[in-house]
């Protein structure tokens, strides 16, 4: 049987190599003055035992077949660290696809072969105002992070996923990424009503623009995201969230 590789969690690490390849720092932000550290651990509640759980719905090309898989992906913090220049955490992303089918042509081997799981390592690193998620930060860079603060990620051209206060309008761009705030307002979704959330869109500056768009709620964090890529679309909202017991 195949492994799946899930089309959900490659949406969020891709801009690691590719913002890492930039030289330099990102370009210019309109945000205001960023929040301090405490303020954005509020915002974002990165501790140990934390938990995301999200539905998720993909599709995808498969030879001639296409093929659509539903399942869940969870993401827990395991462990964090705190320096004087912001916090890392880190934390297991495990997707399991359970269900699929062949929407094209009916039933077939291709699609089936898919089913099965992802468990990959991931590092969430909350500075002062920055957000940056990904699963191949060098411990080097993290030690000098939790020293120095955003300092390191700026030198290496590292693209933040959030930059906070969040406020309509607010976009920040690194050589190949463009992101930006286009709304604000409450959320639905199967873990309850926020009533403080942003959506926010992401634009490759490749010549090549799908649309991927996430949600982000104040005290939550991510709540739900579209992604496209070449050949396959990933749906994920949020379940469940909260903390665990180690």
């Amino acid at each position: 049987m195949k492994t799946i590789q899930s089309l959900f969690v490659l949406p969020l690490f891709m801009w690691v190599a590719a913002d890492i390849d930039s030289q330099g720092p990102p370009h210019g932000t309109n945000q205001r003055a960023s929040m301090d550290l405490r303020t954005t651990l509020r915002e974002y509640p990165v501790e140990i035992g934390a938990y995301w759980e999200y539905d998720v719905d993909q599709t995808w090309l498969e030879d001639s077949d296409r093929c659509r898989g539903t399942g869940k992906s969870t993401v827990k913090i395991e462990d964090v660290q705190d320096g004087n220049g912001g916090r890392v955490a880190s934390a297991s992303k495990v997707t399991v696809v359970s269900e699929i089918k062949n929407i094209s042509h009916g039933p077939s081997d291709h699609c089936r072969d898919w089913a099965g799981d992802t468990d990959l390592p991931w590092t969430i690193v909350v500075v002062a105002g920055k957000v940056y998620e990904g699963s191949v930060f060098a411990e080097d860079l993290i030690s000098r992070v939790l020293k120095e603060g955003v300092a390191p990620m700026e030198e290496r051209g590292i693209l933040p996923d959030y930059v906070m206060p969040l406020e309509d309008g607010t976009m920040w761009m690194s050589k190949t990424e463009l992101r930006r705030v286009t709304g604000i307002g409450a959320v639905q979704t199967p873990a309850g009503l926020f009533p403080h959330c942003f959506k926010l869109s992401r634009e490759w500056r490749t010549g090549t623009n799908r649309p991927n768009q996430e949600t982000f709620c104040s005290g939550v964090g991510t709540v739900q995201g579209h992604y496209e890529e070449a050949h396959s679309t990933t749906d994920f909202t949020l379940r469940s969230f909260g903390r665990k017991s180690r």
